[in-house]
């Protein structure tokens, strides 16, 4: 183990040599902001409840955060970035009938709800950009994703009355770890400023089964992000 570490120490410190090096010829390494909106959903919105749906929406969020780029050769470079991310969908029921066991609930034929789930998360991609010409870019690469929010809001409706409630998901519930993968690409306007679209799609699924639920559906998140960028230079 030991030897393994002093190789592995040795491997980085020749990688960064090289990362010198070649940045020396290539480019230098970059820092910037960026920030810009989500538009989210999800694989599957179905397991809220089980009475179905009769609308499905996107959410529209925030993501915000820090890149460093790190050129590796003439085009390619590699971006990893540190954001806050919003994820989450939006499904919407129109209760007209609910089927039970003795037939259907009164109490809710005619009513309307709408479930806003909200999911941050603390993402770090890996972006490899290939840059067509020198202020036009493309890019793919992995998002790994750590949970920190995780609300549910319901509004219902009615004839009579409005109802409207905010409540927190349970851990018990929901996955901590998130991984998916994104492609893109970019253009710069100036050398500091430019614009960006990126698409999310999750591969890992959001939610847990605590109770066992056969054939559970996996609940995945997928989004398109749009924004901008500053570099420093």
């Amino acid at each position: 183990m030991k030897k393994m570490m002093i190789a592995g120490a040795i491997q980085f410190a020749l990688f960064l040599n090289a990362q010198k090096t070649s940045n020396s010829q290539n480019g230098s390494i970059s820092y910037g902001l960026k920030g810009g909106l989500n538009i989210s959903n999800a694989t599957d919105k179905s397991f809220t409840y089980g009475y179905g749906y009769s609308n499905q929406k996107s959410r529209i969020g925030f993501n915000a955060g820090a890149f460093v780029n790190i050129p590796i050769s003439k085009s390619f470079s590699i971006q990893p970035e540190l954001l806050f991310s919003q994820y989450g969908y939006k499904t919407e029921y129109d209760f007209r009938i609910i089927n039970t066991e003795d037939g259907y609930d009164p109490l809710l034929v005619g009513n309307k709800a709408t479930y806003t789930t909200n999911l941050g998360y603390i993402v770090i991609p890996i972006m490899v950009q290939y840059s067509i010409i020198p202020n036009l870019y493309v890019e793919v690469g992995p998002e790994f994703g750590i949970n920190i929010i995780a609300q549910e809001k319901y509004t219902e409706t009615a004839d009579s009355y409005l109802q409207n409630r905010t409540i927190d998901i349970s851990k018990d519930f929901l996955n901590t770890f998130n991984f998916g993968v994104g492609a893109g690409a970019g253009y710069y306007f100036t050398d500091n400023i430019g614009i960006t679209g990126r698409y999310i799609f999750g591969l890992t699924d959001t939610t847990k089964n605590p109770y066992n639920i056969p054939n559970k559906t996996e609940i995945k998140n997928k989004a398109f992000q749009v924004g901008l960028v500053y570099k420093f230079k």
